[in-house]
């Protein structure tokens, strides 16, 4: 089932190799040799040729299994070699049933039984001194308990021996099949997380130059009005707020209470671009521990931006609030950034003072690193952004809410 799902060849020659071995064990006490008429030559024969294609299954399991052609070179040489010995070994006694010289099947069987007890033991110790991780190890126990049945069954003439020798290894064998599965998915798990952190890494290399341009733009801007005392007062604050940001670039998250003054120092910037001309507030529940909970970084930034350039600059009057609550709902962290802007439509018609008409790649951003950074979460529950009217469905502002868990 395994090998249908997954196309695994080791699975495939493990569930053959068993087969081949229950069918040559158990055909007498079952009584398989009826199914050809008796105890007659297609029986010897038969008994003969499954014991070569055993080894042949076995062989090829643990080329499989261990994946010699990459870890083992020299021992999937050896184990090119067996295979054809052993296919030339099934072609001989076929010829030899065939023509009735029943000495050469005799002779290939005895050859075979000789040949493999050497391969056995020479590659036992070879995994033994050279195995490369503990794979190996299921490979040695396994064929040694098989190898010390066999011979006992060969010298001794009790099949029982066998029996025990080949029950044992099967069992080793599967165990080792599943050792084998679960670090596969261990190696899949680690892949995976690294291939997410390298994602959010990349993800955050493109906020951190599209905060720094947008900061830029506004020095610029200043600059442009002659209005170099203040221009110079932004790149101070900037600069510092810069230092902060670089200081965590490799962390995924921060405290809460280092991003709220990073949010801070963001706002302080954007006062002075805009001569003061609007109001914040950041709050935080009672049910958030700031000082603990982590965020990840520079996540809430651009709702801000957006919240100040498309809903209060364009407003009338000097009644203009932006507002950043953090509170906690069920272990999730719940950021509402609230404004009493003139709303997403009338925005849509006026250009934001300073900034381009593109629409913010910051929002799709931070949409895309909270996806990658809780895949298990819903994503259609990240981001959610409405407008904001009054009794009369007039427009009073805009709010977002960023959602995700809180750790």
């Amino acid at each position: 089932i395994v090998f249908i799902r997954s196309g695994r060849k080791d699975y495939l020659f493990y569930s053959l190799y068993v087969l081949c071995l229950w069918i040559y064990l158990s055909g007498t006490s079952l009584r398989l040799y009826e199914l050809w008429g008796g105890f007659n030559k297609f029986h010897r024969w038969f008994t003969g040729i499954i014991q070569v294609v055993i080894n042949l299954c076995y062989v090829a399991f643990v080329s499989y299994y261990l994946e010699t052609k990459k870890y083992y070179p020299l021992l999937n040489k050896a184990i090119k070699i067996v295979i054809i010995a052993l296919t030339g070994i099934v072609v001989l006694c076929g010829m030899a049933y065939l023509t009735e010289i029943y000495q050469i099947h005799l002779y290939a069987l005895d050859f075979q039984r000789l040949f493999m007890t050497v391969f056995a033991v020479c590659g036992m110790g070879y995994l033994l001194i050279y195995g490369k991780n503990k794979l190996s190890y299921f490979i040695v126990f396994g064929s040694l308990f098989y190898l010390t049945g066999a011979l006992a069954c060969l010298f001794l003439f009790e099949l029982n021996y066998m029996i025990v020798g080949g029950v044992f290894e099967i069992i080793i064998f599967a165990f080792g099949l599943t050792y084998k599965f679960r670090q596969e998915q261990k190696e899949k798990t680690k892949l995976r997380r690294e291939a997410y952190a390298n994602k959010i890494k990349a993800l955050r290399a493109q906020m951190n130059p599209h905060f720094m341009f947008n900061s830029l733009n506004s020095i610029q801007y200043l600059v442009a009005k002659n209005e170099n005392e203040k221009a110079n007062s932004y790149l101070t604050k900037f600069s510092r707020l810069m230092r902060s940001v670089l200081e965590s670039t490799f962390d995924e998250k921060v405290l809460l209470v280092d991003e709220i003054k990073s949010i801070e120092a963001y706002l302080t910037l954007e006062g002075l671009r805009f001569d003061n001309s609007f109001e914040y507030e950041v709050t935080v529940d009672d049910s958030v521990d700031k000082f603990s909970v982590e965020i990840p970084l520079l996540i809430v930034q651009p709702f801000i931006e957006n919240a100040i350039a498309h809903g209060l600059i364009k407003k009338e009057g000097k009644d203009k609030l932006v507002s950043i609550v953090f509170k906690s709902e069920e272990n999730l962290l719940i950021c509402v950034i609230e404004d009493n802007g003139i709303g997403r439509t009338a925005a849509k018609q006026k250009k934001p003072v300073g900034l381009s008409m593109k629409k913010s790649r910051g929002i799709d951003l931070v949409y895309n690193r909270l996806k990658m950074m809780f895949p298990d979460f819903n994503e259609n529950e990240f981001i959610a952004i409405e407008d904001l009217q009054d009794q009369n469905n007039e427009p009073v502002g805009t709010k977002a809410t960023i959602k995700f868990p809180m750790s």
